[in-house]
């Protein structure tokens, strides 16, 4: 619903503007690289070819040069900031739900019922309590209806939210958009603060799970542990917008301009 709702008009906007912008630069060569839904022309030789003129941008209407120079492409680094913020705020879902699945699936004891599942932490009234065991039906269960959607949604909204970021065509919505995006990853809590009774917020203050990872030492490699999640969030968005690097064009994964030069 994201991608037809929201995404939709705007990369359709930003399609239309940016082939305008490259029939014009380019004095009409240009070839077609996509005919639907919209018609996107490039031009011939890129900027550096015989066929671009620097100074037809003159004769784009006012509001046509406005479009084109918002084009968050346009200003790579400053844009390459923004999606990396965004799928670091993705990484830390996705990380949220390899650590739910490392305590409750992996680590947690298996029983044959839940009768025993729960274990009396400090032995008194009003006390906490540790999921220690569970069944295998349980662990499944858990693993298909929370772990598996949560994590799928997650990336289906950093692709998503990736996509629509792009195609923003304006740089103050670009930063209103991924607070909204942000919006989406939160709804669960909200929903949760909203409709979860107090008793039941209390029974889960009160309720603790195995942890995911029962010794963590001191040491470089659970610093680097950390550090590569941020790394592959900035490789997922340097391949995510494409790159030039030692004389070498990487062409993106995006698909919403394409061969955007």
């Amino acid at each position: 619903e994201v991608k037809k709702f929201v995404s939709a008009k705007a990369v359709h906007d930003i399609r239309i503007a940016y082939d305008t912008f490259e029939h014009t630069m380019y004095g009409g060569h240009t070839t077609v690289v996509r005919t639907a839904p919209v018609i996107e022309r490039r031009g011939i030789g890129g900027m550096w070819g015989p066929y671009f003129n620097e100074s037809a941008f003159s004769e784009l209407p006012t509001e046509e040069q406005a479009a084109a120079c918002r084009i968050p492409l346009s200003r790579p680094f400053f844009f390459w900031v923004v999606l990396y913020i965004w799928s670091l705020v993705c990484i830390i879902e996705i990380r949220k739900t390899k650590d739910l699945f490392l305590s409750l699936v992996v680590n947690t004891e298996t029983c044959q019922s839940m009768v025993n599942s729960l274990e009396d932490e400090d032995s008194e009234p009003g006390g906490t309590f540790c999921v220690a065991r569970l069944t295998v039906r349980m662990k499944v269960a858990l693993t298909v209806l929370v772990l598996l959607p949560r994590l799928g949604i997650t990336a289906a909204l950093l692709w998503l939210g990736c996509r629509w970021l792009l195609a923003t065509n304006n740089f103050a919505d670009l930063i209103l958009n991924s607070m909204a995006l942000e919006f989406i990853l939160c709804l669960k809590d909200v929903l949760y603060l909203a409709m979860v009774s107090r008793r039941s917020t209390i029974d889960l203050e009160n309720t603790t799970i195995v942890p995911a990872s029962k010794k963590e030492p001191e040491s470089f490699s659970v610093l680097i542990g950390t550090i590569i999640w941020g790394v592959l969030g900035g490789v997922w968005v340097s391949f995510y917008m494409g790159f030039h690097a030692f004389g070498y064009t990487i062409n993106g994964m995006q698909q919403v301009l394409r061969d955007y030069q």
